[in-house]
């Protein structure tokens, strides 16, 4: 390797670990700042700008928005962030009846219908790839899809899970 290539790798390494550490209020452990800059937590803590506010967890980059028990999201208008994939999941009895759901433009969009008419009524609209998993009685019931410029899947896990399911 030359000290060329050595170098541009020091810098690029030393700017990762510069910029994960402004997260920190306090002194940071090298271990803290090690996971930091893999991209992982580092002291259970979440880099700043790697998980938007409108997101209730991100893991390995995607944004996960959880309605369901406790969080219900029926009715309510659903964006994702941009600029990452984003996964919702809506878990339970009508978690999200009637709710619209926004992916990210450029990006994929993965919801997970879990639960008795839990996505029934529901309109959901891909930016890019979108993902649309329907499990339980009347769970995706005249939910519209709307795919986006990219892969467009949706799965019926079981009978009656997608009846009067459009996708266009």
């Amino acid at each position: 390797m030359s000290s060329r290539t050595r170098l541009v790798s020091f810098v690029l390494g030393l700017a990762s670990l510069t910029s994960c550490a402004r997260v920190f209020d306090r002194p940071v452990a090298a271990d803290e700042l090690d996971a930091c800059a893999a991209g992982g937590s580092a002291g259970g803590m979440h880099r700043a700008s790697a998980c938007p506010e409108s997101c209730d967890r991100c893991e390995a980059g995607v944004c996960r928005i959880d309605c369901g028990p406790g969080s219900s999201c029926e009715s309510d208008a659903i964006v994702c962030p941009p600029g990452m994939d984003c996964t919702v999941a809506c878990e339970g009895d009508r978690a999200c009846t009637s709710a619209s759901i926004a992916g990210p433009e450029g990006y994929a969009l993965a919801v997970a219908c879990d639960g008795r008419s839990a996505c029934a009524g529901t309109s959901v609209a891909a930016g890019l790839d979108v993902e649309l998993h329907c499990e339980g009685a009347s769970a995706c019931d005249a939910t519209n899809l709307r795919c986006g410029s990219g892969n467009c899947d949706w799965t019926c896990a079981s009978a009656g899970s997608c009846d009067a399911l459009v996708v266009r």
